[in-house]
């Protein structure tokens, strides 16, 4: 998806916020962890990756080469 701000870089939140978008259905958040690695600019294409074991699911953010913009890990509430 490309990326929507009004400033020439994305803003922290926005990647949590997109990052959110490809939880299951219901699921309880109990802790997350956030690793922002590089900037995307207005405009860039943003693609994501997920994956999911148990209770955890692992989300980043990539550029066209795979390169992550931001990862979060999301642990289920126990």
């Amino acid at each position: 998806f490309p990326t929507r701000r009004s400033a020439d870089l994305m803003n922290n939140v926005w990647y949590v916020r997109f990052e959110m978008e490809y939880l299951p259905e219901g699921f309880q958040l109990g802790q997350l962890k956030v690793e922002y690695t590089q900037s995307a600019r207005q405009g860039e294409l943003v693609y994501p990756k997920v994956a999911q074991q148990g209770g955890t699911v692992w989300v980043a953010l990539c550029d066209a080469e795979g390169k992550a913009y931001a990862k979060v890990i999301f642990e289920a509430k126990a």
